[in-house]
């Protein structure tokens, strides 16, 4: 019976078995990015170190000009797979804009625990904001967001955040 029950959650949560050609998504976005990092290259700063985990690591895109906010990307992946090398293509739209942008790395479950997870991209976060007059950027116009898993872990942190303030 718990068989059965895991078997219906993994049919719900994972994109790759319920969506037929995930892997051209995947190609396509891996693709894209290749190219945003080559036009950016000369506005971002790569695999800024957040934490003391190897993964914990983020790509640092900036506007042409002193940015007029920031925004933190946490990439999707079913929390066991992808990264931020996946998704530099988010960062184009806001560079164009003004906006600089932290596509942000993070361990893989299940390696570490969700919780873990959870406080990796709080400390990313915190770095982001700690760091704000480095990047040149105000302290009170920090955003972020992030896609499917990325969406649930900014979510959480930003939800442990406000219980922390």
């Amino acid at each position: 019976m718990m068989l059965d029950h895991i078997a219906y959650l993994e049919s719900l949560y994972n994109n790759r078995a319920a969506v037929p050609n995930f892997q051209d998504y995947v190609d396509r976005w891996t693709l894209n990015s290749a190219g945003i990092c080559l036009s950016l290259k000369d506005q971002c700063e790569r695999d800024v170190p957040y934490g003391d985990d190897l993964l914990e690591t983020m790509d640092v895109y900036m506007p042409l000009g002193s940015p007029s906010a920031m925004l933190m990307f946490v990439h999707g992946g079913y929390w066991r797979s992808l990264d931020k090398s996946q998704h530099a293509f988010i960062a184009r739209p806001f560079v164009d804009r003004g906006v600089a942008v932290a596509v942000i790395n993070y361990s893989l479950c299940p390696n570490i625990s969700m919780q873990k997870l959870v406080l990796q991209v709080m400390a990313a976060g915190a770095y982001l904001y700690r760091n704000a007059n480095d990047f040149r950027v105000p302290k009170k116009r920090l955003f972020v967001a992030g896609h499917s898993a990325g969406g649930h872990l900014a979510a959480m942190a930003l939800s442990l955040s406000l219980i922390h303030i």
